[in-house]
């Protein structure tokens, strides 16, 4: 049972004085919130908190000083019970100076411990125990693999295994689920895998610690989950999305690998394991740190923080600090502490929403700073009876103050981030570095951790509202989304008096800024910091390609104008951004949540939602957004123009010249049948293919009136060009060329959804 009242409305507490909880009602499964309650007082202030938790962060090393080793291997097949490892690359990076292995084996440049000849358990087991005897002398603190937990490590153990050598690898029998990352829309089910001692085999690193292994699949999954625009995960395409390889390195199939094998061509071999070695340190660099820095802040190990989810790292932290103290008693608290139990789920209402559909030119954005966050710090929204120091707020409130720091670093505010209380806790992160003169690579460390703090801090709201966890509540939850939603109300209602509001989505506001003689002159306003006067009307912004501050129109009212008469009204704690503001851009928003949108004509569009889907062929991508930036630019009978060329082209171009445009490429669904009972593969492949008219029979032979589609298979050339390979078709279907009246329903229908905007 769920500890505490069921019911927290005004009317059982009609003698205490204002507070936040009393607006709850809660039933069996719903929580609902008397926001009128709240709104009567936005700037209430919560009691002194009278307990004072003894917690501070930990300072951990410099990233770029930790000992890195990234692994990958090549094998004669995917079983390790019948094939052999052929090679095993390492490549380290970090602070190896006191270890003489890197001297000899030149390892910052990628070692490759390869098989001497194929089929030989001999040669098999030389370069095992080679590379067992490396990670006993390097120690490495991380090693790094690109699905190493599912293959690489389970491979290496099952090997070490058939050979009978000591395996210092343990790979858990419980299976486990990450529900925070997310792969072509899944969750990520693993086996943690472990390096150990093997009990009495007298494996042990020179200062007896483990290595952590991360793997980066893990943490690309997190990632996109979040930001759900990476087109695959292999470790080539995200060495590219992480920025860091442009040029074209060399690449071999499974059947060209092995025949390099067969034939002793092992230095091509040797050059492609390098190849992703490469790959391998430039994927990590882009991951880890976010999830390295994290340890200053929650009491997990870096392989468990990589693979956690943010509810279970603040449970962690919670847990950890409270279970010493069960059994006291505190000032101020009722009663003798005990760990709480989890709080029963139940449904509220989420965060504010919204949409006026339309096309937009001039638009700018306010936003909440750290909004969620900022509401529970600012109204003590704590559940007392499960954290009665408030070490959450506190834990919030550090966090805040450590991302000042490194946002201000990594913004090339050095000097200012010395005012901060916590400075003299990181200093030494900052040891050797001219803070008004930092490098770009000293600045994007920085960057990484403060993307890191971020991480943790939205995290915090997230876990209060999950469910499974003892430090959980569900009653704090509903009030940081109710508080969210009274606040956007009052800002509306300034911001209305002034723009015409285009989107609301959480924590911010997308607006028109209206022409002044909708309004009327106004007095200029005090900038709220500064005290500067802002003017009502022009006002000036930062040219999206130049970066150069440019006057604004002068017959629209004043984007910063806006900005502060909004902050005007909000408590002093709860601070908004004027986060972008584009006179030559446009925008144009369907329903809430989804939109696409130009700082200018010259610059790619930012996209959201039914603009963003991936599943679709390259023409329907593309299709809505060329459609929207030549209606936003040029005029609507210019997109309708655009939209009847398509419409065309689908119909008189032969099919080569449409491959690419019209392929779909996807992994099948669980669920699917169509793609499986046309041989295209099996749930979970990747397949490309695109749609053909499909001619159906009855039983006694006779063709259907219908044509429904059919996918046809569609392979990449050598040269990256599209071609198509005709899988084994079911004998029952005879298919025909392109189905251009599917692709042109669908076109027109992706058309009317726009247009009836």
């Amino acid at each position: 049972m769920e500890p505490g009242p069921t019911c927290l409305g005004r009317s059982c507490f009609l003698a205490m004085k204002f507070n936040p909880y009393n607006a709850l009602t809660l039933t069996t499964n719903e929580i609902s919130v008397d926001e009128a309650y709240l709104s009567q007082d936005i700037h209430w202030t919560p009691p002194v908190n009278l307990l004072e938790p003894d917690w501070s962060i930990t300072p951990v090393n410099d990233y770029a000083q930790v000992r890195k080793l990234y692994l990958d291997i090549e094998t004669e097949g995917l079983d390790p019970k019948q094939h052999r490892i052929i090679m095993i690359g390492v490549m380290i990076d970090g602070d190896y100076s006191s270890t003489p292995e890197v001297t000899r084996l030149k390892l910052e440049k990628g070692h490759i411990f390869e098989a001497s000849e194929p089929d030989n358990d001999d040669a098999e087991r030389r370069i095992l125990s080679q590379f067992l005897k490396a990670m006993r002398g390097l120690n490495p603190e991380i090693v790094s693999m690109h699905n190493g937990v599912d293959f690489d490590l389970p491979f290496i153990a099952t090997r070490l295994k058939v050979l009978g050598m000591p395996c210092p690898i343990y790979r858990s029998p419980d299976s486990k689920f990450m529900s925070a990352a997310s792969l072509n829309g899944r969750g990520i089910g693993y086996n943690p895998v472990y390096f150990t001692r093997p009990n009495d085999r007298g494996y042990v690193y020179n200062d007896g610690s483990f290595p952590q292994v991360v793997d980066t699949l893990h943490l690309a999954g997190q990632v996109d989950k979040i930001r759900a625009d990476m087109h695959a995960y292999t470790l080539k395409y995200l060495a590219h999305y992480a920025g860091g390889r442009d040029e074209k390195r060399l690449e071999l199939t499974y059947r060209e690998m092995m025949e390099c094998w067969r034939t002793r061509d092992t230095q091509k071999l040797r050059d492609y394991l390098i190849y992703d070695l490469e790959d391998q340190k430039i994927v990590s660099d882009f991951f880890i740190p976010a999830i390295w820095y994290q340890q200053m802040l929650i009491p997990m190990p870096v392989q468990e923080l990589s693979v956690a989810s943010p509810a279970r790292k603040w449970n962690t932290l919670l847990q950890k600090f409270y279970k010493p103290l069960v059994g006291e008693q505190f000032k101020g608290f009722r009663g003798y502490y005990q760990l709480p139990e989890a709080d029963i789920k139940r449904s509220y209402g989420g965060g504010a929403t919204g949409c006026n559909p339309g096309m937009y030119r001039y638009f700018f954005k306010i936003d909440v700073s750290s909004l969620y966050p900022s509401l529970i710090t600012r109204y003590g929204l704590t559940d007392l009876r499960k954290d009665p120091m408030r070490l959450a707020e506190k834990a919030l409130a550090t966090f805040k103050e450590l991302r000042y720091i490194f946002k201000g670093a990594a913004n090339g505010k050095g000097e200012r981030i010395k005012d901060s209380y916590l400075f003299p806790q990181v200093a030494q992160m900052f040891d050797g570095v001219d803070l008004n003169n930092m490098s770009e690579g000293e600045r994007k460390n920085y960057k990484t951790v403060d993307g890191s703090l971020k991480v943790c801090i939205n995290g915090y709201y997230g876990f209060l509202g999950v469910g499974g966890y003892p430090f959980n509540s569900q009653r704090s939850a509903a009030l940081v989304t109710a508080y969210g939603r009274v606040l956007m109300d009052k800002m509306i209602e300034v911001a209305e008096r002034y723009c015409n509001v285009i989107n609301i989505d959480t924590d911010g506001l997308c607006l028109q800024p209206k022409l002044v003689d909708e309004v009327g002159s106004q007095p200029p306003i005090k900038h709220p910091k500064t005290g500067e006067l802002i003017e009502f009307n022009g006002g000036s912004y930062k040219h999206p390609i130049t970066k150069e501050l440019v006057k604004a129109p002068k017959n629209y009212i004043n984007p910063e104008f806006v900005w502060a008469h909004v902050q005007a009204i909000l408590p002093d704690e709860i601070e908004i951004e004027l986060e972008e503001s584009h006179p030559e851009g446009a925008m144009f928003a369907p329903k809430m949540k989804n939109y696409v949108y130009w700082s200018c004509k010259e610059l790619a569009p930012q996209t959201k939602g039914l603009f963003r889907k991936r599943n679709r062929s390259k023409l329907q991508k593309q299709f809505p957004i060329k459609f929207c930036h030549l209606w936003a630019y040029e005029s609507l009978e210019a997109a309708e123009a655009y939209y009847q060329s398509v419409l065309e082209r689908l119909e008189a171009k032969p099919l080569e010249d449409l491959l690419a445009e019209v392929t779909f490429t996807q992994r099948i669904p669980i669920n699917n049948k169509t793609l499986v009972q046309a041989n295209l593969g099996l749930p979970g492949d990747k397949v490309s293919f695109y749609w053909a008219s499909q001619q159906t029979f009855t039983p006694k032979g006779n063709a259907r009136k219908k044509l429904d589609r059919f996918p046809i298979r569609v392979v990449e050339n050598d040269d990256g060009s599209l071609r198509v390979s005709l899988q084994n078709i079911p004998t029952e279907y005879v298919f025909q060329e392109l189905n251009s009246d599917w692709y042109k329903a669908d076109i027109n229908k992706i058309r009317e959804g726009l247009v009836n905007v």
